[in-house]
């Protein structure tokens, strides 16, 4: 009998957690992408997501600044832009805006240039980190063009602008 009723509890917490969860927009990473609408980005398959341990697979090298640091969820996506250059989008839920603070503080290379993207946006190369609230965010392509640097900066400044908290 008292094996029932700790089950019935364990189930209704489960239960009423998820629709929390389901309920909390910002729980949505997608929400933060560009609008399907938006005509200067396109998504590239789908985004690709991960919790806990399930980051090393997400992420081959690297997850251990965000499991060390402590995060929630992470959310991987790939952009095209009108001239079909990707752009890769990075979102990691940390645990409290101050662990997204020092997550991003430790990403960033020392001769990162200041830009105002964000919470303490840093861009360098082809690079630009910044946090809003409890999310750190890494936006990259794959060289450092003038083409590429501008949509770096354009398609964060959508994602920063989409993060309400």
């Amino acid at each position: 009998m008292k094996n029932k009723i700790i089950f019935s509890i364990t189930l209704i917490l489960m239960i009423f957690s998820t629709s929390l969860l389901a309920a909390d927009p910002a729980a949505n990473l997608e929400s933060f992408l560009p609008a399907k609408s938006n005509p200067d980005w396109r998504l590239e398959g789908d985004p690709q997501t991960a919790e806990g341990m399930n980051l090393f697979v997400l992420i081959n090298g690297g997850a251990e600044i965000y499991l060390q640091n402590g995060f929630k969820r992470a959310l991987i996506a790939t952009f095209l832009d009108t001239q079909d250059r990707p752009f890769n989008v990075d979102i990691y839920q940390m645990n409290s805006p101050e662990i997204a603070k020092k997550t991003n503080h430790e990403k960033v290379g020392e001769g990162a240039e200041q830009i105002a993207i964000g919470n303490d946006g840093r861009f360098e190369g082809y690079y630009l980190n910044f946090w809003t609230g409890s999310y750190q965010i890494t936006v990259s392509a794959s060289d450092e063009s003038e083409a590429s640097q501008t949509g770096i900066k354009n398609l964060a400044r959508i994602i920063a602008g989409n993060i309400t908290e």
